[in-house]
């Protein structure tokens, strides 16, 4: 029923918007049906119930990269804090 499919480096999955509750969407995902629960201004405009949406996944290396060297920065505070103290 939701079938996905793979194209080049880009995940691409069917979702159906199952119904509103107050500013979200709950949103319907793949063939699981997963709910996944979206703010209602993240949707293409005219969505409403039962519309059918392409959802696609794309991998992002620069903010990968950022956020790791931010958690590498942070576990080298700890470490040298906790070698100063005698830990």
């Amino acid at each position: 029923m939701l079938r996905s499919k793979k194209r080049e480096e880009v995940d691409e999955v069917k979702a159906v918007i199952d119904r509103f509750e107050e500013k979200y969407a709950v949103v319907l995902v793949g063939e699981d049906e997963l709910k996944l629960v979206v703010p209602r201004e993240l949707l293409p405009a005219g969505a409403e119930e039962g519309s059918w949406l392409q959802v696609t996944f794309e991998l992002d290396p620069e903010e990968t990269k950022k956020h790791q060297q931010e958690v590498q920065g942070l576990l080298k505070k700890c470490k040298e804090n906790r070698e100063s103290r005698g830990d």
